[in-house]
């Protein structure tokens, strides 16, 4: 560090860490002990500790290219150097010392490097973790470790957008970034872990949609559609957190791919036999919440149909009165038919619905319970007719 001036570590703590340990320590510990405790988990405070014995006094950094002094003392070699270019002492120590009295620490170097690509890894994990809170940290520590190696997951475009966007106001770009690079590394459970981390942050509903299409696009054997693959991790990922709920699920999903995709998944959940979690029933308050969307969904979709009969109607108006003299019968004939009380073209399909809902054993199922009450909805004639 160019500005950092190297005599102040006389008076820091770190100046006072057990430097002279490090000429018997320099066999470390074996290879399979792990810098950071074995047992912590992937979240472990641990990953964004460094141990001290491979921290550079002088940059506070983890070691690249670590040298020892003649007294003993080790630190980064371009540190130590731009030291002694302007002072002829060891920082710490105070012993005199010149540039050719350094000699590099190769089995330090090996252990740093070591400590950097498996805790750079394990950062990739623990920000990929479902239980992770505060992913993001993760990720710009990995980078940190990883500056100067590779490690699987990480991207050149993910470490560059990390490096030049420290604040946290990108902390969310920064985990877009994050997962695109998992994708490109072909790990897309992870980048589906990413994804369902961003799901459930709070974000407004565009920023919502765009990461479920992203997440359904890591499971999906359909590229652009809801298949039942991505139908079955969702509802794993929904029943596994507690922030978002069914309906807000439904609303995204049918914002994202369309009504029938909402529809579809909606049965998915409802109808037995379709759901992932054999054996398992579905909690009444999913139930109740799932069909009530459904049948939403399925009036808004007899609404349309209605709309699109009305314009049909219109259509047929404007052409009759435009029609040959010849014509006018058929015209005024289809006319009328179409325009009979929108509530009476309903009755055939509500007949139909209820007896499939009847045959089908009303008394059983719950959901077959609410589905027979659907169809009489439209039994009730509108006001004024």
């Amino acid at each position: 560090m160019s500005n950092f001036d190297a005599n102040s570590l006389i008076s820091s703590p770190l100046g006072h860490h057990l430097q002279t340990d490090r000429i018997s320590s320099f066999s470390f510990h074996p290879k399979e002990e792990t810098p950071f405790p074995k047992n912590s988990g992937p979240l472990s405070d641990a990953l964004l500790e460094t141990p001290t014995d491979l921290v550079c006094p002088i940059t506070l950094q983890v070691f690249k290219d670590p040298v020892i002094t003649s007294s003993g003392q080790v630190y980064e070699r371009h540190a130590i150097v731009s030291h002694l270019e302007k002072n002829h002492n060891d920082p710490i120590s105070r012993l005199p010392l010149r540039i050719d009295q350094l000699t590099p620490v190769y089995v330090l170097r090996v252990r740093a490097a070591e400590y950097r690509e498996s805790a750079a890894a394990a950062c990739i994990q623990a920000a990929c973790s479902a239980g992770c809170t505060n992913p993001v940290q993760y990720v710009r520590r990995a980078v940190d470790l990883a500056d100067g190696i590779t490690v699987p997951g990480l991207s050149p475009e993910c470490v560059q957008y990390v490096k030049t966007h420290p604040s946290n106001a990108c902390d969310v770009q920064v985990m877009e970034v994050f997962a695109q690079g998992l994708i490109s590394a072909v790990q897309k459970a992870n980048a589906a872990a990413v994804y369902g981390t961003l799901l459930t942050a709070g974000l407004d509903k565009a920023q919502q949609c765009a990461h479920l299409r992203a997440w359904v696009e890591c499971w999906t054997q359909l590229p652009g559609e809801l298949d039942d693959t991505a139908m079955r991790k969702l509802e794993e990922f929904v029943e596994g957190q507690s922030v978002l709920r069914w309906s807000r699920v439904i609303d995204l999903v049918e914002a994202v791919f369309s009504g029938p995709a909402a529809v579809a998944l909606c049965e998915y959940l409802l109808f037995p036999g379709s759901s992932t979690v054999a054996g398992t029933a579905a909690p009444e308050a999913r139930l109740r919440e799932v069909t009530l969307r459904y049948m939403q969904l399925q009036l808004r979709s007899v609404g349309e149909a209605q709309g699109a009969l009305e314009r049909r109607v219109m259509a047929l108006e404007a052409a009759s009165q435009e029609s040959p003299p010849a014509e006018e019968a058929s015209v005024r004939e289809k006319r009328l038919f179409l325009r009979r009380p929108h509530w009476m073209n309903s009755r055939v399909f509500a007949s139909a619905a209820l007896t499939v809902a009847t045959v089908a054993g009303a008394g059983g199922h719950p959901v077959l319970k609410l589905l027979s009450m659907f169809p009489l909805l439209y039994l009730i004639p509108p006001d004024g007719d």
